[in-house]
This record gives structure tokens, C-alpha cells and sequence, in this order.
């Protein structure tokens, strides 16, 4: 019974290292995604509506960062 219980236990450690790999940041960079910055206070951009044209940001990739200028803003109109 013990042997069964330490068998069930390293198998739901198992499952929790998947998700934690699966949400992890870095995986999603390796992916192509990037996280957008704002220049002024380093937050994460989350939205376009937290943009102007003119403002400076930093996009944050897999292996560095790129400084960029918003030139336009498009937001989705739902």
C-alpha cells in the first residue's frame, strides 16, 4: 500500500511539473510570443488601449529585447 501511494504521488508531481512548464514565460517565447513593456514604468502592456502613437515600449523575446515606437494604434472594436 505504501509502494501504491508513493506511485500516485510522483505521478500527480508529475502532472503539476507539466503545468508548471506548460504556463511557464519562457516556454512561450521560445514559441514567438513577446511581452510587450512600457518604456516609462517597465508594467506589461496588457491592453491597445494603454498606447499612443509616439510612445516608446520594449518587447521582450526569447533571447534579448527590442526598443520599439508605437507609430499607430488599432484597437478591436467588439
Amino acid at each position: 500500500q505504501m509502494l501504491k501511494r508513493l506511485k500516485e504521488q510522483k505521478e500527480k508531481l508529475s502532472q503539476i511539473s507539466s503545468h508548471l512548464k506548460s504556463i511557464n514565460p519562457n516556454n512561450l517565447l521560445k514559441k514567438g510570443y513577446c511581452i510587450p513593456f512600457a518604456e516609462k514604468d517597465h508594467s506589461v502592456i496588457m491592453s491597445t488601449h494603454a498606447l499612443q502613437a509616439g510612445e516608446k515600449i520594449l518587447l521582450q523575446m526569447y533571447d534579448g529585447s527590442v526598443n520599439s515606437t508605437i507609430d499607430e494604434v488599432h484597437p478591436k472594436h467588439d
